[in-house]
């Protein structure tokens, strides 16, 4: 069964699959990406603006968007793995995201994963991928 990546940001989720870094790594397919749009029409009205652009107010707005989408990324993959689509899962984001992400996961799927890397790897092509596979295999056996 194959090694699954999962490479994510706020814009979308990527996952690639891997048997044997040396023979490559393969796209599988694009997560949902988040239906959370802001519009002036969500606001009540231009006295409301100020305090939503604040970095504090952005910040919670952001980790509002990564909690609602990483829930539907671990819910995705629930259900691959119910269906036996994959046997271990690596986990590419940027901290925060990454951390929202792994909090996310069922206790099976947390299980499953083998590795994590600390990078939004989101438009990552699959041999460029391959190199950070590689780097991560690396550090595990040194440690």
């Amino acid at each position: 069964m194959p090694t699954w990546v999962l490479c994510s940001n706020l814009r979308g989720a990527r996952l690639f699959q891997f048997e044997d870094l040396k023979d490559g790594v393969s796209f599988v397919r694009e997560l949902r990406r988040p239906s959370i749009q802001l519009r002036d029409a969500d606001f009540a009205g231009d006295e409301d603006l100020p305090e939503v652009l604040t970095d504090s107010a952005q910040e919670k707005l952001e980790r509002e968007i990564a909690e609602s989408y990483s829930g539907q990324i671990a819910q995705e993959l629930d259900e691959a793995l119910a269906r036996g689509e994959f046997e271990a899962l690596i986990l590419c984001a940027e901290s925060r995201l990454l951390g929202i992400l792994r909090d996310s996961l069922s206790p099976s799927v947390h299980g499953r994963v083998s590795g994590m890397i600390d990078q939004d790897l989101y438009n990552i092509n699959e041999s460029d991928l391959v190199n950070y596979l590689r780097d991560l295999e690396t550090r595990r056996s040194a440690a």
